[in-house]
């Protein structure tokens, strides 16, 4: 929809440190008029390569030399082939005769949408696989502490049992002493994750790419579920070994 600039001029950032400053005091001039600042258009395509751009009154831009003319183009049928699109867009350019280039004059939001998924898919991938590694050499590392303690666990337990304490709650205690002994590696990593991705965003949101925000939280969302899912595993496993070494022999 057309922007109402009856009241001043508008700003269209790209990037977010842009929106940051105070412009209320800033006013524009030519041929006499005077526009005043009236806030931040959103949500709008942006169609040149510039960190923001002013948008003003018709009458107001009456005079003033073009820099840049652009032009969006809303197709009707969403479902088409956005790569084949740009290869047919794309032309060879030749610089004084002497080298060529290929360009294209035209930004396609898809293709700019399917790089940012493909960037994202990367990110994802590595986080999620080195998040795995992580886990596993830390699992592995808590799992051997706990099973080279089994010999010494096995006779506390058995002294517990011989005093009449039984197997189902044998079976708890040695529950909880894994579950603490597990529980600060596990908690630490995952609350640091919260800083970690608010971080992420806001550097994602400097750099201009305030729409993939929620794309870093689900991301960090996955990788704390693949952290959680994994270190049940691992300690279930731990666990099962551990009592059968020392509870379930018990007699």
């Amino acid at each position: 929809e057309p922007a109402d600039c009856s009241n001043g001029f508008y700003i269209v950032a790209k990037y977010e440190e842009v929106t940051q400053f105070d412009y209320s005091d800033i006013v524009l001039e030519n041929g006499g008029m005077r526009c005043k600042y009236s806030g931040m258009l959103e949500n709008i395509p942006f169609f040149f390569y510039g960190y923001m751009c002013a948008v003003v009154p018709d009458d107001f831009a009456v005079g003033l030399e073009t820099e840049y003319f652009s032009v969006a183009i809303d197709l009707g049928n969403e479902d088409y082939d956005a790569v084949g699109l740009l290869d047919e867009l794309t032309y060879t350019a030749e610089i004084d005769g002497y080298s060529s280039y290929e360009t294209c004059d035209f930004i396609i939001r898809e293709i700019v949408r399917l790089d940012y998924n493909g960037q994202n898919a990367i990110m994802i991938a590595c986080s999620i696989y080195l998040a795995v590694v992580l886990v596993f050499m830390a699992m592995a590392i808590l799992a051997l502490k706990v099973l080279s303690e089994v010999p010494v666990d096995k006779i506390r337990y058995f002294t517990l049992y011989r005093i009449g304490v039984g197997k189902s709650e044998l079976r708890s205690t040695l529950l909880r002493q894994d579950f603490i002994f597990f529980f600060l590696p596990f908690i630490v990593p995952v609350l640091l994750g919260i800083p970690a991705s608010v971080l992420c965003v806001r550097i994602i949101r400097r750099r201009g790419y305030i729409s993939q925000s929620g794309i870093i939280y689900a991301l960090s969302a996955s990788v704390i579920m693949v952290l959680v899912v994994v270190y049940i595993l691992y300690f279930a496993a731990t666990y099962v070994t551990s009592r059968k070494n020392i509870i379930d022999t018990q007699e």
